[in-house]
């Protein structure tokens, strides 16, 4: 892991925490027994609300880490825009539930094209064949 391994721990334990407690939230309004009226009110709200937060926490804490190790990179407005999210988040946090679940393939589509594009000699762009 050399010089990234925070970056790797504190990717790991980002993916196990989230990953665990996305469900757990869901199961929270039955063990505490909470009125019918008020689950969605505090489920759709806070408790979402909360792991959007905790969730754009990790992902600028991890443009952080990753802007560390040389050559440094010149990422130092991570921590305003992970706040500004955050405070849209709260407006609407199902929002960006909705936008994860289908935006999260165009990011690996992205990463893909760029993949590719790396491994065609002399970087040019790929002719269509007809």
């Amino acid at each position: 892991m050399g010089r990234l391994r925070t970056f790797f721990v504190v990717s790991a334990a980002g993916v196990l925490i989230l990953t665990i407690a996305f469900p757990l939230l869901t199961r929270l309004a039955t063990w505490m027994n909470w009125p019918q009226e008020s689950v969605l009110w505090i489920i759709g709200l806070w408790i979402i609300g909360l792991w959007n937060t905790a969730l754009i926490l990790w992902c600028t804490t991890l443009i952080w880490l990753r802007s560390q190790p040389p050559p440094r990179k010149h990422w130092n407005c991570a921590l305003p825009i992970g706040l500004g999210i955050i405070g849209l988040t709260w407006l609407q946090p199902i929002v960006l539930s909705l936008l994860l679940v289908f935006l999260h393939p165009l990011m690996g589509l992205c990463v893909l094209d760029r993949e590719i594009y790396r491994r065609i000699p002399n970087g040019s762009p790929p002719t269509a064949v007809a």
